[in-house]
């Protein structure tokens, strides 16, 4: 039998944000954070450091606006995979753009604005923390590399 659209959008969103928070993870601990876990990002981010975490992930030669771009990219998709995990919110089909995050009731959730302002500067880290807060992001989450994700409160995800 076939695949339901709504079950390949759901599957191919975690997906997509588990690979992203993978590969937060590998470059993050390689140069700026000794265990990546969501909670050890969002310091990185309030110390300034926000380009230091995906340093292996831009080439050398990337603008500070390219590395800005990738550290929102990155942070917010582990943000995703740490909510996808926890059943906190999931992709649903969206037949008039792109696929969309929705919490567990169903409300639409766009981390993205808060992500780029706390990427852009320590000053907007206490209202993407508050964000966190209130959806339950656990701080522990942390993306293993080669997709698993791991959070003292779940058991260990294996993404496709």
């Amino acid at each position: 039998t076939g695949v339901s659209w709504d079950r390949l959008v759901s599957e191919s969103g975690a997906a997509t944000a588990a690979e992203a928070a993978s590969r937060l993870t590998s470059a993050a601990e390689a140069g700026a954070v000794e265990s990546a876990t969501l909670g050890a990002v969002i310091e990185a981010l309030r110390a300034g450091r926000a380009h230091a975490l995906v340093t292996r992930l831009v080439a050398d030669d990337a603008t500070a606006d390219q590395r800005s771009a990738a550290a929102a990219h990155f942070v917010g998709q582990a943000i995703v995979a740490s909510l996808v995990q926890t059943r906190g919110a999931d992709y649903r089909v969206d037949w008039g753009g792109p696929w969309k995050l929705v919490s567990s009731s169903g409300a639409a959730l766009d981390p993205w604005p808060l992500v780029e302002a706390a990427v852009a500067s320590p000053d907007g880290v206490p209202p993407l923390e508050a964000w966190m807060a209130a959806r339950d992001v656990p701080l522990d989450f942390r993306a293993e590399p080669g997709g698993s994700t791991t959070s003292a409160r779940g058991a260990s995800a294996r993404t496709g």
